[in-house]
């Protein structure tokens, strides 16, 4: 099935869908979108309803469509119940709900890894001089990480003596804190001509470093095309091969790890969808992937091909998301400056998304803009991405009574 044309648009689920909508309209593929924001810019990608309930009003909206393909977006994974539903009367353009739960066992891919020669954080061997976090299992970009007490590591210590078992509950686990660069490693996965699972890695970004307003773990950015010692790469991609046979994986899709100091990698998690990272590859590759994934997952786009991911020009970039520090509110001079920066440049050099609306209010930590830049490296580009984001806050002008 051919999204548009006579069948339905595309449908794009997620927290928030402009950078789906972005890319669907820089390939001239009909979408429909529903979201947490419905933002000024992602309207004018695509039409984008607003769910009032999360995630809830998402997979009721979609049910209420004409059955035509879906996909989603951020933190829809941490509900496979919701996607296998969906996936029964809608055609689904991502990992199934059986590919979700796979990826999210942390023995699966622990087995995985270490046929890689590769690690995950330690969860269950507790030390005296371990530092641990725990993870929420039901949240994503990090909003769900902080830093473990004392009784709850004692709590775990004992639980995993017991039962060698990773997570005393189903709604959380500790695991290990591991000093290093956070990065993700985008793949895209489908059938080759002989009909075997197939995955090609379409690059490599670097986390930002944490923000102004931003929860301390919280996901601000991406900054690429970041170069990795060969091995690492070699035994990152060779898990991606693994993982794609294993869990049945297609389209795009994401694995974080960490560097450390010592050059060291971690793997931390899958994420079985498009992530935040791949729009900051498009603009790296000058080309929307929404195709790629499309074509990756089965759907008739000419068939799916290897992406050519070689000969582009060497130039890096980045985005970083600005999270409010304050309650402050989005003023008429703010709209119109992120209106003239918006409109300033054309894809893939826009510096800015994600436009909020005259007179919207912001909780502290809530986020406000997206600001993008480029340059000849990522520390460059990390420091462009700064200014834009000092710029941002400038601007904001905070509500009465803050």
């Amino acid at each position: 099935m051919q999204p548009g044309a006579t069948h339905p648009p595309l449908l794009i689920l997620g927290v928030s869908v402009r950078a789906l909508a972005e890319s669907a309209s820089l390939a001239q593929i009909p979408t429909l979108g529903v979201d947490l924001f419905a933002d000024r810019d992602a309207q004018r990608s695509a039409p984008i309803a607003v769910a009032s309930t999360y995630p809830n009003d998402l997979f009721r909206f979609a049910a209420s469509q004409p059955r035509g393909p879906w996909m989603y977006g951020g933190s829809l994974e941490n509900f496979p119940d919701e996607v296998e539903l969906l996936e029964r009367t809608h055609p689904l353009a991502g990992c199934s709900a059986a590919a979700i739960r796979r990826v999210r066992s942390r023995q699966l891919l622990r087995q995985w890894a270490a046929s890689c020669q590769l690690e995950l954080p330690p969860a269950n061997r507790l030390t005296s001089h371990q530092t641990w976090l725990v993870k929420s299992l039901h949240s994503s970009g990090g909003r769900g990480v902080r830093w473990a007490t004392e009784q709850e590591q004692a709590r775990h210590e004992t639980f995993a003596a017991d039962t060698g078992a990773e997570s005393a509950d189903h709604s959380s686990r500790l695991e290990a804190w591991v000093p290093g660069n956070v990065g993700a490693i985008t793949f895209v996965s489908g059938l080759s001509t002989s009909n075997s699972p197939e995955c090609t890695t379409i690059g490599v970004t670097w986390q930002c470093p944490a923000g102004r307003g931003a929860a301390e773990f919280a996901y601000t950015g991406s900054v690429g095309p970041a170069q990795l010692p060969k091995h690492v790469q070699e035994n990152l991609e060779q898990l991606g091969q693994r993982i794609t046979r294993e869990a049945a994986l297609c389209g795009l899709w994401g694995l974080d790890f960490i560097l450390t100091p010592a050059g060291q990698p971690y793997v931390l998690e899958v994420n079985p969808r498009w992530t935040g990272s791949v729009e900051v590859l498009e603009r790296v590759l000058r080309r929307p992937l929404l195709p790629d994934h499309l074509r990756g997952c089965g759907f008739s786009l000419g068939g799916w091909e290897r992406p050519d991911v070689a000969n582009v020009p060497h130039i890096h970039h980045g985005k970083r998301i600005v999270f409010a520090e304050r309650t402050a509110e989005a003023d008429l001079e703010l709209v119109e400056w992120l209106d003239e920066l918006h409109g300033s440049a054309a894809w893939p050099m826009r510096p800015v998304a994600d436009l909020p609306s005259a007179g919207q209010v912001f909780a502290p930590g809530d986020p406000v803009c997206t600001v993008f830049a480029h340059g000849d490296d990522c520390e460059q580009v990390l420091q462009r991405l700064s200014q834009l984001e000092a710029a941002v806050h400038a601007r904001l002008a905070p509500t009465s009574g803050t």
